[in-house]
């Protein structure tokens, strides 16, 4: 991506455009900011799934073990939950990855719109994480810590059922 030229301050400088250019910059930015949106909610929606499913399966496993009638499905059934959460996972890394694109992309929009004293979201969302917040580390290590926590939890679980039952 080209560099845009920078101010005394080392920020990016506005160029000039059109207001037709304005426009479809103001349009893509929504559009953009939409689809960040969209993809926060397949997070959310992975990280419900990766509690509800789960805990659905080991409760239809505990009350009917004895109804199924193959004792490899019956192990499949118990590993299923690590298997999904790491799928949800490995997802949410991913989605967070094309987000974490989507939003370099939307700083150089920024610039295009810059009001003096109004850097824009996405910029002060890096220079918060350029100043090692101890709030925003806990956000990043808790989001990993989430599912580090709930794989340990059913491979508890499968443990308990396979060494103590």
């Amino acid at each position: 991506m080209a560099e845009l030229p920078k101010t005394k301050k080392g920020r990016s400088k506005a160029p000039d455009i059109s207001e037709k250019e304005a426009a479809f910059h103001i349009q893509e930015y929504n559009t953009l900011r939409d689809e960040i949106t969209r993809w926060s909610l397949d997070i959310r929606f992975y990280e419900r799934s990766g509690v509800i499913g789960p805990s659905a399966i080991y409760s239809w496993l505990y009350i009917n073990q004895g109804a199924v009638a193959r004792p490899s499905a019956l192990l499949v059934l118990w590993f299923a939950p690590i298997v999904m959460s790491l799928f949800f996972w490995y997802r949410t890394r991913v989605i967070k990855r094309f987000i974490m694109v989507i939003a370099e992309y939307i700083k150089t929009i920024e610039v295009v719109s810059r009001y003096p004293g109004l850097s824009g979201w996405e910029h002060f969302l890096t220079e918060l994480r350029g100043k090692q917040d101890r709030s925003w580390s806990l956000l990043v290590i808790t989001e990993d810590g989430f599912w580090i926590i709930l794989i340990a939890v059913y491979s508890s679980i499968v443990a308990w059922r396979f060494l103590v039952a």
